[in-house]
């Protein structure tokens, strides 16, 4: 079961769809008439690509060669390729990262899925499934992993500390049927619920226990997931089947309750679209967007106006994006994720960069602006 869109995107080749000072976060994160350089990481060989995490300058997803799936990672363009390695395994994709941890999962066939933990392309992989049918991990922060283990058709939302023997089910009680985590930030834990009366998913937060449970689901949404966590914040979609426009996903955000959701979802005309945020950062956050139909990925800072469609960015040979993660240095901010090209009739991993201001050219800036206040008055 294991109901996670990079799950989904892991199995079949398609697109449907730490901490810093205050003043700096402010004024590194990109305005809406930023530009971004596109680096296109799909390596020769590969007949698709996609990336779906990253920790500082680097990014993983997973790679096919023919009939086989292998987690990869990336630092930064496509001649920098190497394979995270599952021996014993045909089968493998890395979801996300954190320093030199990155987390997946390694099976055989396309039915098998277990859970991993690597270290780097120099170590072996650390197999975390704890029993059950499946499993997989979605997140991973400091020596905390997360996902989901499914016992035949029902899921539990699971933390690992880096062995199988450390997994802990988070279940959150028996109003619902099914849980699965997808992000965290060690402290806090997100994903997503199943509640048995209704049927309906619910955006969910946790903080390392089953008691600990919320639910984030908005009012007047039907149902919700979080994706990823981040400095307290929260991101995913919420949908709402009567919208003005029909039934459409909205990217969101949260700050720990319901009560705190903030509509992400951009002006997409008279259509509507949908929207979907995956990963948030510093209070960005990046995810996808529906124009004309066909999916972009898409940027924000925090609110409905902030969105920057990152597809305009990439050559017209691109029908689609979505941009998966969000990760930055002390120099540059990284958005990894997927493109398909009409071209080569394939998903190619992507990566989209944007220099950060230094912090004498903001000082600069911070001046300039005192002194035009100055002037004024």
């Amino acid at each position: 079961m294991l109901n996670h869109p990079f799950l989904a995107a892991g199995r079949a080749v398609a697109i449907a769809t730490p901490a810093l000072g205050l003043t700096v976060l402010a004024l590194s994160a990109p305005a809406a008439h930023a530009q971004f350089t596109v680096i296109n990481l799909h390596q020769s060989g590969a007949s698709h690509t996609m990336a779906f995490g990253g920790s500082g300058a680097y990014q993983v997803g997973n790679s096919e060669v023919g009939a086989t799936r292998i987690a990869s990672m990336w630092s930064g363009d496509a001649a920098s390729h190497l394979q995270l390695p599952s021996p014993g395994f045909n089968n493998s994709a890395a979801f996300g990262a954190w320093g030199n941890r990155q987390v997946g999962y390694i099976g055989n066939g396309s039915t098998v899925y277990r859970a991993a933990l690597w270290n780097g392309p120099a170590n072996p992989v650390v197999d975390l499934h704890p029993g059950g049918s499946i499993s997989a991990a979605f997140a991973v922060h400091g020596n905390q992993q997360v996902g989901a283990v499914s016992f035949g058709f029902v899921d539990r939302a699971s933390i690992w500390h880096g062995t199988a023997e450390s997994w802990l089910n988070v279940h959150p009680g028996s109003f619902a049927s099914s849980s699965s985590l997808a992000g965290t930030s060690g402290d806090q834990q997100v994903g997503q619920v199943r509640l048995l009366d209704t049927g309906a998913f619910h955006a969910s937060l946790w903080t390392g226990t089953a008691d600990s449970w919320v639910d984030l689901n908005p009012d007047g949404a039907f149902e919700s997931r979080a994706n990823a966590v981040s400095g307290g914040q929260q991101v995913g979609m919420a949908y709402f089947p009567d919208g003005a426009s029909g039934p459409s996903f909205h990217a969101s955000t949260w700050n720990g309750t319901a009560d705190s959701w903030v509509d992400l979802h951009p002006d997409l005309g008279p259509d509507g679209g949908n929207s979907e945020a995956y990963d948030v950062l510093d209070g960005m956050q990046v995810g996808m967007a529906t124009v004309d139909f066909h999916s972009h990925a898409s940027f924000w800072s925090g609110t409905a106006d902030s969105w920057v469609d990152l597809h305009t960015f990439l050559p017209p040979e691109f029908l689609t994006s979505s941009a998966r993660s969000i990760s930055r240095d002390g120099a540059f901010i990284y958005i990894a994720g997927v493109g398909y090209n009409s071209l080569t009739e394939r998903e190619e991993a992507l990566l989209w960069t944007q220099q950060i201001p230094a912090p004498a050219a903001m000082t600069l800036l911070s001046l300039g602006g005192l002194l035009t206040a100055r002037r004024r008055r």
